[in-house]
């Protein structure tokens, strides 16, 4: 399936669980395909559009060079996070606005949606009321991680990635993106490579049990072969 063609059939959806099902169908590499059928269960409630000109678009998007954008709103007292909202949206940038910054390719999709899956649940981690779970410790552990990896990922200069990532950023980037899956495997914590801490921090997060983490590894940790394969 070529870009325009894959566009065209990501415009047609108005749910973002169907566009993941679609790009666990239909994408060429194995790794986004598995990647996407994993999530998908975790996506609820979250509308997809492509924006094309003329179109009301975040600032970030209208205004920057973000090629996608997943946002939700939460409720706030005093400034503490207390309610995540049930609905979100994922919005991509279309082939027509220039090609360089689409959004409408399996990567940037697929990392937006991994925001729709994960932001809500990182969201849940943090308030008081979740305090002492292992939803909580599963975040409180992934930030550990970041403390770790952030003064190495300084100035390493990974093509393609932000210079600073958030926790929400982090998991995206790391389940997507392949410079950054490589960075991840060259840093060693206390004898265990970045690569695999993350994906058990991950693990956690989606609810996935011990026994199975061998198989979200090998989901994660796909070859070169798989990760060099086309988007579309």
């Amino acid at each position: 399936m070529g870009p325009q063609e894959f566009e065209e059939a990501l415009d047609a959806m108005t749910d973002a669980k169907d566009v993941t099902r679609f790009i666990a169908q239909t994408a060429e590499n194995p790794a986004y395909r598995k990647i996407a059928a994993r999530i998908t269960p975790f996506i609820e409630n979250t509308s997809f559009q492509v924006l094309k000109k003329g179109d009301r678009a975040p600032r970030a998007i209208a205004s920057g060079r973000a090629r996608g954008l997943h946002s939700y709103d939460v409720k706030t007292t005093l400034g503490v996070t207390t309610e995540a909202a049930p609905e979100s949206q994922i919005r991509v940038r279309t082939r027509d606005l220039g090609e360089g910054l689409a959004g409408t390719n399996a990567e940037t999709v697929l990392h937006e949606a991994t925001h729709a899956a994960l932001d809500r649940r990182l969201a849940d981690a943090r308030l008081h009321k979740n305090a002492g779970t292992p939803l909580a410790a599963a975040r409180k552990e992934l930030n550990e991680l970041i403390k770790v990896v952030a003064p190495k990922w300084d100035g390493a200069g990974v093509k393609g990635v932000p210079a600073y990532l958030d926790e929400k950023e982090f998991v995206a980037w790391g389940l997507t993106n392949k410079n950054f899956q490589e960075f991840l495997k060259t840093v060693k914590i206390e004898g265990e490579r970045g690569w695999t801490r993350f994906v058990r921090i991950l693990a956690d997060l989606l609810g996935i049990p011990p026994d199975e983490h061998n198989a979200l590894s090998e989901l994660l940790r796909v070859t070169d072969l798989l990760l060099e394969a086309p988007l579309e």
